[in-house]
């Protein structure tokens, strides 16, 4: 029974620099400012100035799940345009000691209105980014770059894409 107990004791101890290496948030919470780039069928693009936020549960120091939301608004020929994402999946994220290089593959919906008119939506955003650390807890998304193409009114459109960058918040675990 000794052995066994100093066999336990003595794996225990030797995972304690593994266990270190393996700390990382249990949640990061984004917040920041975005820009959805809208593509027509003539070939001109639109730039729809905005908001992103997101909330992911990490489970693994490089796996998460991802809840993201977006509001990208403008006014075209005296039009107000609005447009509200909302996004689920999944985020693989590759950790190192100053920064954080993340893929993900949403999807959800999106719901856009002009002057009171809306359609909803299929919406799927697939990317990536890099999260820079700036404290232990604090850390800033310099990059994030979705291609999103949607579905609305039985017509996918494939040429939007959004970019963003804010602040992360690391809740929880070894940051």
């Amino acid at each position: 029974m000794k052995k066994v107990l100093l066999l336990m004791v003595l794996v225990a101890v030797a995972r304690l620099p593994v266990r270190a290496q393996e700390a990382y948030p249990k949640a990061e919470v984004f917040g920041g400012f975005s820009v959805l780039s809208v593509g027509d069928i003539n070939g001109s693009r639109e730039q729809f100035p905005g908001w992103q936020g997101s909330v992911a549960g990490n489970f693994h120091r490089n796996f998460g799940i991802v809840a993201d939301f977006g509001g990208h608004y403008k006014t075209i020929d005296g039009a107000k345009v609005n447009v509200f994402e909302y996004l689920f999946g999944p985020r693989f994220s590759f950790r190192k000691d100053k920064a954080t290089l993340f893929g993900e593959a949403l999807l959800g919906g999106v719901r856009s209105s002009v002057e009171g008119e809306s359609d909803n939506g299929v919406l799927m955003a697939l990317g990536g980014g890099v999260d820079v650390k700036a404290s232990n807890r604090v850390a800033i998304r310099v990059f994030e770059m979705d291609w999103t193409p949607n579905r609305i009114n039985h017509v996918w459109s494939k040429k939007e894409f959004r970019i963003c960058f804010g602040f992360v918040f690391k809740v929880g675990g070894g940051a």
